[in-house]
């Protein structure tokens, strides 16, 4: 079974706040757009607050709406790989929680995946073994890993005993 909590984190984390910013900005800002709508005269700054109110609903709708999609729908693809290294992933589109797991799937450029720290507990509750073969199963449209299984061979192409 697939996994989702990575997609429902980038959700949390990256589109919720955009929503959660035009509310705190309509609040804030709520005595002078009603006294400029009463008036049908625009006090200073009035309009462009409420195009960043429009911008930031409009993004939160759109980007929330096709994570929400994807999390229902997952297009989910399969990758077998040794893994190479992992560093935080500064991707503006995901959230400061991710991580960047780079795989070796024997073709270049390197396979890169992303994962929430909160998600990998759920996940993946060990550490990444350098050297070692992993099959990563992901979201297509973010990356996101939604199933790991360790593949069972080392960097070497030796079987690793499990025990």
């Amino acid at each position: 079974m697939y996994n989702l909590s990575g997609i429902k984190h980038l959700i949390l984390f990256s589109d919720l706040p955009m929503c959660l910013l035009a509310l705190l900005l309509l609040v804030l800002e709520w005595k002078k757009i009603s006294k400029s709508i009463k008036r049908k005269c625009w006090e200073k700054g009035v309009k462009g607050t409420l195009f960043i109110i429009a911008f930031c609903f409009i993004w939160f709708l759109i980007s929330g709406g096709n994570n929400a999609y994807h999390m229902k729908h997952p297009i989910i693809s399969c990758c077998e790989g040794m893994y190479l290294r992992e560093y935080r992933a500064n991707e503006s589109r995901l959230s400061f929680f991710s991580w960047r797991y780079v795989f070796d799937d024997g073709e270049k450029p390197y396979e890169s995946f992303y994962l929430d720290s909160f998600s990998k507990k759920k996940i993946f509750n060990k550490d990444f073994e350098e050297g070692k073969t992993y099959k990563i199963y992901y979201e297509e449209k973010d990356r996101i890993i939604v199933r790991v299984e360790e593949s069972g061979q080392s960097g070497d192409g030796s079987m690793i005993d499990k025990k």
